[in-house]
């Protein structure tokens, strides 16, 4: 078990991934708020040429944001609050998907690794006799550990 993560950077480490792409993914969303309000006072004025050059824009706006989000789903947390904005994209996964009839795999796989490797964090980050927690439990916290491990090639002691 490793020592708890502190929830500061410190000079010679970068930032989490996690938190640059979320932070890219947070404009984005805002940029997209201003271009639907924009695309709403067009079409009020039934301008349809730049209502249209609006939507192009929301469109190519929602590829961006979900580009993003499936790629904070593939990252590993390195502090509480990239596993905090890890969840939030879980979350934000999850409602799209529930939303869908048609979900691809690559999305429902993106988020089962999510969801493990939050799950892999807690684990890890949380000081708990995992055995005491039930033999099941155990067996999960050690096949998500050893699945993270190798999936991402990380190794710790």
């Amino acid at each position: 078990m490793t020592a708890p993560l502190s929830t500061t950077v410190s000079a010679d480490r970068s930032p989490c991934p996690i938190m640059a792409m979320h932070t890219r993914f947070e404009q984005a969303s805002a940029e997209y708020r201003v271009v639907e309000r924009a695309e709403r006072e067009a079409r009020d004025r039934n301008d349809d040429a730049e209502a249209g050059a609006y939507q192009r824009a929301l469109k190519s706006l929602v590829g961006e944001t979900e580009a993003l989000r499936l790629a904070i789903l593939h990252q590993v947390p390195d502090d509480w609050p990239a596993a905090m904005v890890l969840q939030f994209h879980i979350v934000g996964a999850f409602d799209v998907q529930a939303n869908c009839d048609d979900v691809p795999a690559q999305e429902l796989a993106a988020l089962q690794t999510a969801i493990e490797t939050l799950f892999d964090f807690l684990c890890c980050e949380v000081e708990q006799d995992h055995g005491a927690m039930g033999s099941a439990f155990q067996s999960e916290a050690n096949r998500t550990f050893f699945k993270r491990r190798y999936r991402t090639g990380v190794v710790e002691d």
